[in-house]
């Protein structure tokens, strides 16, 4: 998928740029590219302890809590263990190995989507306030 988007640069994060000599959209597309449930999942990571699938999932102010991350990839992995076992076992090659486990991925979402909703429901992240008083 290829979109544009608009954001704004902080001044810092063009300072640590400018101070390494790198480009900002570049660095920005680099994480955004590093960012992979597949690998994450998969014998061979490229980010074997999940920081850069934990920094989208539980550093940004508009994601769940790390509770809700944690049980979301703990279902994965024990939901689809047989699946993701059948595929992990196979011996194939990194990229074979990732577009598999997207296919099971891509095909559990909506129990995912579920799952999360109820998390979030549990630990009342769901609510709204009503009134002028806010």
């Amino acid at each position: 998928m290829e979109t544009q988007i608009n954001i704004k640069i902080s001044y810092d994060f063009e300072l640590i740029c400018m101070v390494f000599s790198l480009n900002t959209v570049d660095v920005l597309q680099d994480y955004v590219n590093r960012i992979s449930l597949p690998k994450h999942l998969s014998n061979h990571p490229d980010d074997p302890s999940g920081e850069d699938l934990e920094l989208i999932l539980c550093s940004t102010k508009t994601q769940d809590p790390k509770v809700i991350d944690k049980k979301i990839v703990k279902f994965l992995k024990k939901e689809f263990k047989q699946e993701s076992a059948k595929i992990l076992n196979q011996g194939l090659e990194q990229p074979e190995t990732e577009a598999l486990l997207r296919k099971v991925i891509k095909n559990c979402c909506p129990a995912i989507i579920k799952l999360r909703q109820d998390l979030r429901k549990q630990l009342a992240l769901d609510f709204k306030i009503v009134g002028d008083d806010n």
